[in-house]
């Protein structure tokens, strides 16, 4: 039943031969698959209980993933908790009926997997502590997490070309792909679902940790990330260009100048962990969930990339949800557990998912979109949202998205939607919702949306740049009226 040791902090050949020389993807792909003795698996421990009437066994495993930086931070072994869910409505002996659903998670909080084990049939898993925190550089004196962990490590990247496991999206990518590995190994023994492909889904972090793990190994089936996008740099630059400065939670990257960083090295840095730069080997299926009131990236954050992505692709935007807490028990008002839900079940199931197709006029924002599959939706709606500060600038940090209309086909083709930019004021996104019956008895709508049009085209600071030091005011988001939703 697996062989888990408590990995002390590890010395390794530093820097690491098998990465010498390496450059972006390849990159990723030779430190996931660099052995440093680290991995390991075990100590399971089995419980069981019942959530929404649904009854469900639980097997939970202790692992280490690897070794990172051990010559630089004071704790180098990472170690997780693996929590699989099997819930009593699996059902064997299907085509796909060894995908499981993994959730990449920030803490030990198993809620999310096992809600969606017992709303899908599905058996679900999560691994914890993705990445590993707080870790102590002593170089710094802090101890770091999150934003100020993941700043560090880019500062460190630059600095120190011989490392480029340097960029905090390695070891966390490196953690999944250990994580399905340990999965796939403990489900071949004794008389437990055998798993051997996966659906990964992970929020802000974890979420471009789901992209990765879904160009990198080929036993992911399908990625659900949520509140992340492609092209950071980018989508960085719009955001200046919409509230004159950055936002606050770019304080760590103005701190450790990753924000002044030059063009050779951001295209460096970028090569590995922005996954627009090898956006076509992204070709499983995709879902990706994002909120028009998100805190770090405007609503319209899609619209430099998306077109790039390869099929099968689809987005659901949810208008009332900060960055942070979108994906916690108590804010399950945005349904992006259903909406995940949904998405898993017709993979494993092997129920086509219905395809729109959309295009944005980029003169006055009118969003035409297509029903594409053979799927009717049973309800089209716009949802919408205007700016708070009377036009001054173009920021949607906890904008009030609400409900318009409902929307009907067009006389000529009712396969056909065309909206228009629901006010004529500065500014106002919007997007159109599609939602479909369940194909199954008890099973979950499916819903879909466009990407978000932002009407008028321009915007209030187009010579900002937030690379330099004059657009690099921290801009507080506007008052939050609707709260934590």
């Amino acid at each position: 039943m697996g062989n888990y040791t408590q990995v002390d902090d590890m010395k390794l050949k530093s820097p690491i031969p098998e990465l010498q020389g390496c450059d972006g993807f390849d990159c990723i792909e030779k430190y996931v698959n660099f052995d440093d003795g680290a991995f390991s698996w075990g100590q399971p421990a089995g419980d069981h209980g019942e959530t929404n009437g649904v009854k469900w066994a639980s097997y939970t495993l202790r692992m280490s993933s690897q070794a990172w930086m051990a010559d630089e931070t004071l704790k180098s072994a990472w170690t997780h908790r693996i929590t699989i869910f099997v819930p009593e409505t699996y059902q064997g002996g299907m085509k796909n009926s060894d995908v499981a659903a993994l959730f990449i998670d920030q803490t030990v909080d198993t809620w999310a997997a096992q809600n969606m084990a017992v709303e899908t049939g599905v058996v679900t898993a999560s691994v914890s502590d993705v990445p590993n925190q707080d870790l102590t550089f002593p170089v710094t004196g802090h101890n770091l997490a999150e934003e100020d962990l993941k700043a560090w490590s880019w500062h460190k990247f630059v600095e120190d070309a011989e490392h480029p496991e340097w960029p905090l999206e390695m070891p966390d990518v490196k953690a999944v792909v250990r994580a399905m590995d340990a999965i796939a190994a403990y489900t071949h023994q004794g008389t437990l679902p055998k798993v051997n492909r996966f659906i990964v889904t992970g929020h802000s972090k974890r979420a471009m940790a789901a992209w990765m793990v879904g160009a990198v190994d080929k036993r992911v089936e399908a990625i659900v990330p949520l509140g992340m996008p492609l092209n950071l740099l980018q989508v960085g630059q719009e955001a200046a260009k919409d509230i004159g400065g950055i936002v606050p939670y770019s304080r760590p990257y103005l701190e450790y100048g990753d924000l002044n960083l030059t063009k050779e090295q951001v295209t460096k840095l970028a090569a590995i962990n922005d996954p627009v730069h090898y956006i076509k080997r992204l070709t499983i299926p995709k879902l990706l969930i994002l909120s028009g009131a998100d805190d770090f990236f405007p609503p319209d954050c899609t619209r430099s990339w998306w077109g790039d992505l390869p099929k099968p692709k689809h987005i659901y935007v949810y208008g009332k949800g900060r960055h942070y807490g979108y994906d916690i028990k108590w804010n399950n008002g945005n349904k992006f557990l259903e909406v995940a839900g949904a998405f898993v079940s017709r993979i494993v199931y092997g129920d086509a998912m219905p395809e729109i197709a959309w295009k944005i006029d980029n003169q006055d924002g009118t969003i035409m979109v297509k029903q594409v599959s053979n799927h009717t939706p049973s309800a089209v709606r716009v949802f919408g949202a205007k700016t708070k500060d009377q036009g001054e600038t173009r920021d949607f940090r906890n904008s009030d998205w609400m409900f318009y209309r409902f929307v009907k086909p067009t006389e000529q083709n009712d396969r056909i939607w065309l909206v228009k930019s629901p006010e004529r004021v500065k500014w106002v996104g919007f997007f159109v919702a599609f939602e479909y019956e369940p194909v199954r008895p008890g099973g979950l709508p499916v819903r879909l949306t466009t990407e978000v049009s932002v009407t008028p085209s321009t915007r209030p600071f187009p010579d900002a740049d937030g690379t330099l030091p004059e657009w690099q005011d921290v801009i507080d988001p506007p008052e939050d009226s609707f709260g934590l939703r």
